[in-house]
């Protein structure tokens, strides 16, 4: 199975700066114009949505990480005002 690279995104989502060969551009158009009309649209705006969800839950895991190493740090008293501090 075949992953989709952030270069073959960009070629459906038809970015002009992906092209090595800027004549290219004419037919990076034309295919812009084919994509524009199947369901290609539909997924980019999914695919947008959950890497912005993904996004969203890396952060949370990196605060929880930094509220655990704060309490191991200062030991567990300190941990439960952490964790009031947190909410």
């Amino acid at each position: 199975m075949r992953t989709v690279c952030k270069h073959r995104l960009a070629f459906l989502k038809g970015d002009k700066n992906m092209l090595a060969d800027p004549s290219q551009a004419e037919l990076l158009a034309q295919l812009k114009q084919n994509v524009d009309v199947s369901g290609f649209p539909t997924l980019f705006q999914q695919l947008d949505a959950a890497e912005a969800e993904v996004r969203r839950f890396q952060s949370e895991v990196k605060k929880l990480k930094k509220r655990i190493e704060e309490g191991m740090t200062h030991g567990l008293s300190q941990e439960s005002r952490i964790l009031e501090n947190a909410s």
